[in-house]
């Protein structure tokens, strides 16, 4: 619901917004994570994400016993990789996730080539397919 103020039309939660406010409350927390490397705001993303990393992960096509040990390669990927310059460059939270997501995928190729049972699905067209 919004009120007319002066010219404007305001929405009321924005009035009990304060002025400095983060509009995305999850990107505000990578950006203490990753620019403030505030180690309570990484244990807070590792808290609210790791679920959804779970299952990415399982999308892989990794074991059940291998899971965890990707998810959390994932996040050390993550926070290597995932620098305050990167921060500067995403729009939100979800260009953020899609990086995590990203970190998923590439632990999953590392393990693989490793040769530590991780198997991801072959998506390529067969041979003479074109």
């Amino acid at each position: 619901m919004s009120l007319n103020i002066g010219n404007q039309r305001v929405s009321r939660a924005r009035l009990r917004a304060p002025a400095d406010a983060e509009p995305d409350p999850a990107f505000a927390l990578f950006r203490r994570a990753v620019a403030d490397n505030d180690a309570a705001s990484w244990r807070a993303l590792k808290r609210r994400y790791q679920r959804q990393v779970l299952g990415w992960v399982r999308s892989t096509g990794a074991p059940a016993g291998e899971r965890a040990k990707l998810a959390a390669l994932a996040w050390e990927k993550f926070a290597t990789h995932f620098t305050a310059a990167k921060l500067e460059a995403v729009a939100d939270s979800a260009d953020a996730c899609r990086y995590l997501k990203l970190c998923v995928r590439c632990a999953a190729i590392d393990r693989a080539r490793a040769g530590h049972g991780v198997a991801l699905a072959d998506r390529s067209p067969a041979p003479g397919g074109d």
